[in-house]
C-alpha cells in the first residue's frame, strides 16, 4: 500500500510540479520505486527523463543507482554511456572512472578499459586505480594483465598496505597450473 501511495505522489508531482528540478527528483524517486518492483523498462523510463530534465543533478547524486541497475540487468554497454555521460560533470572522480574501467572490462572493450586506466594514473597520486583495475582484470580473467597492473602499482607505491593485501590475495588464490605450487608463473609475474 505504501508503495502505490508513494508511485501516485510522484506520478502526480512529475505531472504539476513546475519546477524542473523537482519534476527530475520525482522521476528519480519513481525509478527507484521500479527498481523495488523489478520494473527494468519502467526504471529506466525515469532515470532517462530525469537525465534529460537535470543532468548535472543526476550526475552527481543518482548514477551509481542507475550503473547498478544496468550491470545487474547484464547491459554494461549502456552503463558505459551513462558514466561517460556522468564523468561530463564529475571530471576526475575515481570512484567514476573505475566504474568506467569495470563496464568496459564487462562489455569487452578492453582497449576503451585500459586507455580509461592510462588517463587514470596519469592523473592520480594514490594507489586505488592499480588495485580496482588489478581485482578487475582477474575478475575476468586476466591473471597476466592483472598481475602486471599490480607490479606496476607496487613499483609506483612500494609502502602501499592495499597493494600488498591485494597480492597477497592473488598468490592465495591463484589456482595451480600443470603441477607448479600455486601458479608459479602468475606470482612470478607480481614479483618481477
Amino acid at each position: 500500500q505504501v508503495w502505490k501511495n508513494d508511485m501516485t505522489l510522484y506520478t502526480d508531482q512529475v505531472a504539476t510540479l513546475k519546477g524542473v528540478k523537482y519534476r527530475a527528483l520525482a522521476h528519480c524517486h519513481l525509478a527507484q520505486l521500479r527498481i523495488e518492483q523489478e520494473d527494468v523498462a519502467g526504471t529506466r523510463h525515469h532515470w532517462d527523463r530525469a537525465w534529460e530534465l537535470m543532468p548535472s543533478h543526476m550526475a552527481t547524486n543518482y548514477w551509481q543507482d542507475h550503473v547498478q541497475l544496468l550491470f545487474e540487468d547484464g547491459r554494461p554497454g549502456e552503463a558505459i554511456a551513462v558514466l561517460e555521460r556522468t564523468l561530463d560533470w564529475l571530471p576526475g572522480d575515481a570512484f567514476v572512472q573505475a566504474a568506467l574501467r569495470y563496464a568496459c572490462l564487462r562489455s569487452g572493450d578492453r582497449s576503451k578499459g585500459d586507455a580509461v586506466f592510462g588517463r587514470i594514473i596519469e592523473n592520480h597520486d594514490t594507489d586505488e586505480p592499480f588495485e580496482w583495475y588489478a581485482v578487475a582484470l582477474r575478475d575476468i580473467g586476466d591473471q597476466s594483465a592483472a598481475a602486471d597492473v599490480l607490479r606496476r602499482g607496487l613499483l609506483a607505491f612500494p609502502e602501499s598496505i592495499r597493494l600488498r593485501d591485494v597480492r597477497d590475495e592473488f598468490r592465495a588464490s591463484s589456482p595451480p597450473k600443470n603441477g607448479e605450487a600455486a601458479s608459479d608463473r602468475f606470482l612470478d609475474l607480481i614479483d618481477q
